[in-house]
């Protein structure tokens, strides 16, 4: 379930070219404060999914809840859920408070 809430975030990602040939910049979109950057694409891609998961343990350690990511992204993971028992429309969640 985790794999595939990380491999829906990391479609989600964007990435930029930075200035002065330093590299790629790579965010995603609804993770406050989640970023990377390195030498070339692949390896800012790599750091960027390092990054999202450290990012998430932090945020599960702290009890916070995880972004919540649309149907077409989670699409197995929806399909996952519901095999086990357990709504489509419930959040991947640590608690009940935001």
């Amino acid at each position: 379930m985790l794999i595939d809430y990380i491999q829906g975030a990391m479609r989600r990602a964007k990435y930029e070219i930075l200035g002065g040939g330093e590299g790629f910049a790579g965010t995603i979109p609804g993770f406050k404060g989640l970023w990377a950057s390195a030498a070339t694409l692949e390896a800012c891609r790599n750091e960027l999914q390092d990054v999202l998961q450290s990012w998430m343990l932090v945020r599960i350690d702290h009890g916070l809840r995880l972004p919540i990511q649309t149907a077409a992204e989670n699409r197995t993971l929806a399909s996952d859920r519901v095999q086990g028992g357990e709504s489509p429309d419930a959040s991947l969640r640590t608690d009940q408070a935001t």
